[in-house]
């Protein structure tokens, strides 16, 4: 019995050394997940051909309409080595409404490799007049910028670059976040403000938005320091000392 309980202590503290190896193994992952959410509003639309006359409802004769597209390589790309992983989620065409939000957003993991990723999102908002009135329409932008790391080494970054056709509205802002020096994580949200453009009979107005998001990531599994192996060396030989003297005494 008392070989016995010697064997299970030893045991115990063998399994208790390999579990030290998978708890580094797990500190050394590194990850990030980032994003940008953007919602278009209009404010007001204004009837200029006719004062006093109700405002036009938007649909085929005065039409808004916002769009996304996702660049592909080299506007956008991924790299991952190891057991690297990459994702992407767009809020696609389906889904978007005037004035509320859309998210495009980016995730990454890595336990033992790399991962570089950069991603651009294309946001429009397209606006026709297929009338012959002339109208004054007042939009807005807001915007939420979201950016967070973890692990090993990490670092992740979102912008947004808003403009028109003759950059008479336009807006820069970003983020990063990062392992030391940087925070882990980071967020902004902002607005441009009111915009207001005429739109002529037949004319047409396009708002853009770029989205740019990034990540980058490397973890390598934490080699144990040379005295933890002799350690469990020493233990396994404990447990082989213990079987042989058992064996004596049988």
């Amino acid at each position: 019995m008392k070989h016995l309980f010697n064997k299970q202590i030893s045991l115990g503290l063998v399994l208790g050394g390999i579990s030290m190896l998978n708890v580094q193994a797990v500190q050394a992952a590194s990850s990030f997940n980032s994003f940008a959410e953007l919602t278009y509003t209009i404010t007001g639309i204004t009837n200029l051909s006719s004062p006093g006359v109700s405002e036009e409802v938007l649909g085929s004769s005065l039409f808004a309409g916002p769009t996304f597209e996702l660049a592909v390589f080299p506007d956008s790309y991924v790299d991952v080595t190891g057991d690297g992983l990459a994702s992407v989620g767009s809020p696609g065409n389906a889904g978007l409404q005037l004035g509320s939000a859309f998210r495009f957003s980016t995730s990454g993991s890595v336990g033992n490799g790399q991962v570089d990723s950069s991603h651009l999102g294309w946001f429009s908002l397209d606006f026709a007049n297929n009338t012959a009135d002339t109208y004054e329409i007042n939009v807005k932008l807001d915007y939420l910028l979201d950016a967070g790391v973890g692990g090993d080494f990490a670092h992740s970054s979102v912008s947004i670059d808003y403009f028109n056709n003759d950059y008479t509205f336009s807006g820069y802002s970003s983020i990063e976040a990062g392992t030391l020096p940087l925070a882990l994580t980071a967020t902004q949200s902002g607005s441009s403000g009111i915009f207001s453009f005429t739109l002529a009979p037949n004319a047409t107005e396009l708002l853009y938005a770029d989205v740019r998001i990034t990540g980058n990531l490397a973890a390598s599994p934490v080699p144990l320091p040379a005295a933890v192996w002799m350690f469990l060396a020493g233990l396994m030989g404990v447990l082989g000392l213990n079987k042989r003297k058992a064996v004596t005494q049988l």
